[in-house]
């Protein structure tokens, strides 16, 4: 390859990295509800984070699961005022928070003790 052929190609891809960073940053768009969990440990994998409205004919709900730094994206959410809050083993449930699509809400859980954990996850749960 020359060296100006080289030279476009690792443009190019900075480019690419560059944009695909940036798309990945965290901010919430028009139309969804994005942010970050954390707990006393820091940020909580795996919890979802539940996005539900009453201001429709119907309920509606959307339930998102945290990547491994906690953070969470609701996509696609139609324009209303929802309740956002989380849920997840071995976590109590933390306080709801309102918000709207376009928002960024970072929310933050606790630790159940045995006997919390298993109101929400009975053994006939499963």
């Amino acid at each position: 390859m020359t060296r100006r052929i080289r030279v476009c190609c690792v443009g190019a891809v900075s480019l690419a990295v560059a944009f695909g960073l940036a798309a990945m940053a965290g901010s919430a768009a028009g139309d969804e509800i994005g942010g970050v969990v954390t707990g006393v440990s820091g940020a909580e994998a795996g919890v979802w984070v539940i996005a539900e409205t009453t201001d429709f004919d119907a309920s509606f709900r959307k339930i998102v699961v945290t990547d491994d730094r906690g953070r969470y994206l609701v996509p696609d959410l139609p324009s209303a005022s929802y309740e956002v809050w989380v849920r997840g083993y071995g976590v109590r449930d933390s306080a709801k928070v309102s918000a709207q699509p376009g928002d960024e809400v970072d929310l933050t859980v606790a630790e159940a003790s045995p006997a919390e954990a298993a109101e929400i996850y009975p053994a006939n749960y499963w």
